[in-house]
């Protein structure tokens, strides 16, 4: 098993933090969650400013924090995602499940702080407000979604642009905006998109 194989470099080697990361992912692979979180914690106190093993740990939270809101327990999800900011001011996946979450919990104006955060990170990204107006937009608020996918057409009025908010309006099941955005995709000639 890797993971015997990973103790035993541990043993010949001694521990590093970019094998405790390793180790940490095997063990979420098998589904050892607790064991993993244990083992990623040991590599960051370890070498806190390995970047792999950094990155490897927010991914793992990611996932803790997604199986703790699959099991309804927001409260949790929460706490992951807030962790995972503690680490990474800025980790984009941590500043949208948390937007989305905190919607959910009827914390508005925090939600809002993140998307503005998550939108800062790269101004100049289309992509950063079609995510952010998507966020919105699950959660029903159509004017801010609105608002965001103008800015992102205004910034790239490109049909992969239309075409990703198009999927976004069709994944809460709003037809009519939907078809507005293909119909823009089917303008630019570029029909490829849509099939």
């Amino acid at each position: 098993s890797s993971i015997k194989h990973l103790d035993a470099m541990e043993r010949q080697s001694g521990a590093s933090s970019d094998l405790l990361a390793q180790k940490g992912m095997a063990l979420d692979m098998m589904g050892r969650h607790a064991d993993a979180r244990k083992i990623f914690e040991q590599a960051m106190s370890l070498d806190p400013s390995d970047a792999l093993a950094r990155r490897n740990y927010l991914l793992f939270l990611s996932q803790e924090a997604f199986r703790a809101d699959k099991r309804n327990n927001k409260k949790r999800a929460i706490e992951i995602c807030e962790q995972q900011l503690a680490l990474d001011q800025n980790y984009e996946p941590a500043l949208a499940f948390l937007a989305s979450l905190y919607l959910g919990s009827k914390r508005k104006a925090d939600a809002k702080e993140l998307l503005k955060r998550l939108v800062a990170n790269d101004p100049r990204s289309p992509q950063k407000r079609v995510l952010a107006g998507s966020i919105y937009l699950r959660d029903s608020m159509r004017k801010e979604a609105q608002a965001l996918f103008k800015e992102a057409t205004d910034l790239e009025p490109s049909p992969a642009c239309f075409f990703f908010i198009g999927i976004n309006y069709l994944e809460v099941e709003e037809l009519k905006p939907a078809l507005k955005y293909f119909d823009r995709v089917a303008e630019e000639d570029d029909a490829d998109l849509l099939v």
